[in-house]
């Protein structure tokens, strides 16, 4: 079986090669790479990237539980720029969880200090 030229790629994503990223865009990104790693061998400096992510989601978020609201991301129609209030709480939590079962799937240090991830 030969392997899509894409989903090589998954696997060769990088996080941080924006100036700035959301906490939700941060945890889509992350969420994709362990679903690459779900589908094929992925490199190290993919596992390394998810740990970055999970390090920035955990040490991004606040005393109150929310993660900043970070600039607006969603423009449509070159005319509307709209922001989803919710996206910057449901996806940092949800890659949170995807990371401790698939972390703990993989046998990957889980508790302990953040900066171990």
């Amino acid at each position: 079986m030969t392997q899509s030229p894409r989903l090589a790629q998954c696997g060769e994503l990088k996080l941080g090669c924006v100036r700035w990223a959301s906490a939700a865009q941060t945890a889509w990104a992350a969420m994709a790479l362990m679903a690459c790693f779900c589908v094929m061998a992925a490199p190290a400096s993919s596992l390394d990237a998810v740990r970055r992510a999970v390090r920035y989601l955990v040490r991004s978020q606040g005393a109150d539980g929310d993660w900043p609201r970070g600039p607006i991301t969603g423009v449509y129609s070159r005319t509307v720029a709209t922001t989803y209030p919710l996206y910057r709480n449901t996806f940092p939590l949800w890659a949170l969880a995807e990371w401790s079962a698939w972390s703990a799937a993989q046998r990957l240090p889980l508790h302990g200090d953040v900066a171990e991830l």
